[in-house]
């Protein structure tokens, strides 16, 4: 049997104006949505309002419509139910295409069980070994000492903690903490992991800067961190270089609610990082 693995998906530029609705259709039903360059300013209900862009998300669709004209470029994740992640950008202009389906786009890298029983048998045991591997320097680092103490915030009695990061010719080795002083259990929906290049020069200002985002090859996580309660994350991410203006955000994804929680490591910090 071979293994399924999920990946991201690049869904391009999306044109959106405030004269016509744009809708985005998706395989499996959409789990939650983070842009960019749109506020939130209130809610009403419980529902997000947006301050750039208003969105409905039902099951495989999402829709937006542009508030005004002359917005700014944003950038948009959309993450399935099936683990997916696509991403892409939200251009204000006016375009008269107004469906995007993107129900039959699969990531390049994510694998169907396709392959001869030979074939998905050695591949499981490659992955296994692999597994082995990724296992092994991360319960190393999952044990060492604190070593960072500035990579982290704090919110809404939320202590979020990038306590240790090794990297290895591969991958780079991340241990995470997330200590719950409050009185409600944190559910976390999604961690985000992305490299973001400084903004582009020029004439406009706050130009939307270029984003890769990684996912994780191997992990040790929880689902949730119980009221009073600390947990430990470990995330093993493919090794990827920015420039000297560049920076490397971590987000945390709220279960069922509209908060995000991230946190920013420089591209100058990230040179100090230890190897194994």
């Amino acid at each position: 049997m071979s293994r399924i693995i999920f990946a991201q998906s690049d869904i391009g530029d999306i044109k959106v104006s405030e004269k016509y609705t744009v809708t985005l259709m998706f395989a499996e039903p959409i789990e939650f949505v983070i842009w960019g360059q749109n506020p939130v300013i209130s809610l009403i209900d419980d529902m997000p309002v947006y301050q750039n862009y208003e969105q409905f998300s039902q099951n495989k669709t999402l829709t937006i419509k542009a508030k005004k004209t002359g917005l700014e470029k944003s950038s948009i994740t959309i993450k399935t139910t099936n683990g997916i992640i696509y991403y892409g950008f939200i251009i204000n202009e006016e375009s008269e295409k107004i469906f995007y389906d993107f129900s039959d786009k699969l990531p390049v890298a994510m694998k169907k069980e396709t392959m001869s029983s030979t074939k998905s048998e050695t591949d499981e045991d490659l992955q296994k070994k692999t597994d082995s591997e990724l296992n092994e320097k991360l319960s190393i680092l999952m044990k060492k000492p604190i070593e960072y103490r500035n990579f982290g915030l704090i919110a809404n009695k939320l202590v979020f903690s990038i306590t240790n990061i090794m990297n290895d010719k591969n991958n780079m080795y991340l241990k995470i903490t997330i200590d719950n002083r409050s009185g409600n259990a944190f559910v976390i929906n999604s961690v985000v992991f992305k490299h973001v290049e400084g903004k582009t020069k020029g004439v406009k200002r706050r130009v939307v800067a270029n984003e890769e985002r990684l996912m994780p090859v191997y992990s040790k996580t929880v689902d949730m961190v119980t009221a009073y309660a600390k947990e430990e994350l470990g995330y093993v991410l493919p090794l990827y270089s920015t420039g000297s203006d560049g920076r490397f955000l971590i987000q945390f994804i709220e279960n069922k609610g509209t908060r995000n929680y991230q946190i920013e490591i420089s591209a100058k910090d990230m040179l100090k990082i230890k190897n194994f």
